[in-house]
């Protein structure tokens, strides 16, 4: 059982340090957050933590993407990766002060709405409620399944020897580079989770990112609302508690996004299929509204999910490309202009560059 100073330790990593990052995204005075989102303080936030960890998640995927391949340690991964996430933690939260000082300078700023009604306020208490007994359950009745044995172990291989998808996790012995996970380099992450928080890999896989992760995905449903309930907002907390009893009714079968995001939490298909999936519709809603900002969102969340599984680079690259097509086709026809619909169909290329770049490094590894 871990001590209290390592769960702050992993706190401060999952919550805090997101959050920070987040004030890169934070716009100007004169600027706006996209789909609605500035209308609330809450909102706000969540945008601003989600954004964060997007980008946290995408350095990582990055360096991870040098690092594996050339065969170095998770010591060396470690530490490029602390170094560019203190970095951006730190750009960020220059980011924010310069903001809030700007703020203070301008009389047009318009303060966040923070009261709600009282019927509103249950409604969000209830979804708390519902998101707070859906991850004790997960942790009380941890799931064991088949793929522990590789994913999880892997997690404890990085953390015990140092070596990056080297070793086969049911023998031990070292041998080629596995190609095939070694992008999707999720159990990597959580092993720097455990080495900062000195925390056991396993522990915070069955344990720690069940909560963390359920309402990461909570929270994207929440950005998910702002949008479609653009006008009716007192809505947002009925319709994500309606999504929470859809989670729990759907465990129909052993391999639909619903089961996997309580029976594999900590895997990597669970959260490209119950966070990222998501979260590239949000950002294609949002181009697709005029909000081209949101493509660099798009080219993130891209990231991430090659992050989360290798699947993603075809699974993903035929959502954004049926997107960009449909796009394009529909803006033709109602435009008649080549040109203008190609313009408008680009910004969904930002999400598909970084999977046709992953996919070539794929091939080679």
């Amino acid at each position: 059982m871990p001590d209290v100073y390592s769960i702050i330790k992993l706190l401060i990593l999952l919550i805090p340090v997101p959050l920070l990052t987040g004030g890169l995204f934070i716009p100007s005075v004169k600027g706006k957050y996209p789909g609605g989102v500035e209308d609330h303080l809450l909102f706000k936030l969540i945008h601003i933590y989600v954004c964060g960890l997007l980008l946290q998640l995408t350095l990582y995927e990055i360096i991870a993407l040098r690092d594996i391949p050339d065969q170095r340690s998770m010591t060396t991964l470690t530490k490029h990766y602390d170094a560019v996430c203190l970095t951006a933690m730190i750009l960020g939260v220059c980011r924010a002060v310069y903001v809030l000082i700007s703020a203070k300078k301008s009389r047009k700023e318009k303060k966040p709405v923070v009261h709600m009604p009282r019927m509103q306020v249950l409604m969000w208490l209830a979804l708390f409620l519902l998101l707070g007994l859906q991850a004790y359950y997960f942790v009380s009745h941890q799931h064991l399944d088949g793929d522990d044995s590789y994913y999880v172990a892997q997690s404890l291989i990085a953390d015990k020897t140092g070596d990056l998808y080297l070793r086969d996790p049911n023998t031990g012995y070292v041998g080629a580079l596995d190609g095939r996970h070694a992008m999707a380099a999720l159990p990597v992450f959580i092993t720097w989770l455990g080495r900062h928080s000195g925390i056991h890999t396993t522990i915070i896989a069955h344990s720690s990112m069940a909560p963390f992760l359920i309402s990461l995905m909570y929270f994207v449903y929440i950005l998910m609302g702002v949008r479609l309930l653009r006008d009716k907002k007192e809505y947002i907390p009925a319709f994500v508690f309606m999504i929470g009893l859809w989670y729990i009714n759907s465990n129909v079968s052993l391999f639909t996004a619903e089961t996997f995001a309580y029976t594999r939490t900590w895997q990597g298909k669970a959260v490209f299929g119950n966070i990222c999936v998501p979260l590239a519709l949000i950002w294609l809603y949002d181009i697709f509204k005029g909000e081209k900002k949101s493509a660099i969102m798009l080219a993130l969340t891209s990231l991430v999910s090659v992050l989360a599984t290798t699947a993603a680079v075809f699974l993903l690259g035929i959502l954004l490309g049926l997107a960009g097509v449909g796009a394009f086709l529909y803006t033709l026809i109602k435009e008649k202009s080549f040109k203008y619909a190609f313009v408008k169909a680009l910004p969904v290329a930002a999400g598909l560059v970084p999977l046709l770049i992953a996919g070539i490094i794929y091939i080679r590894l």
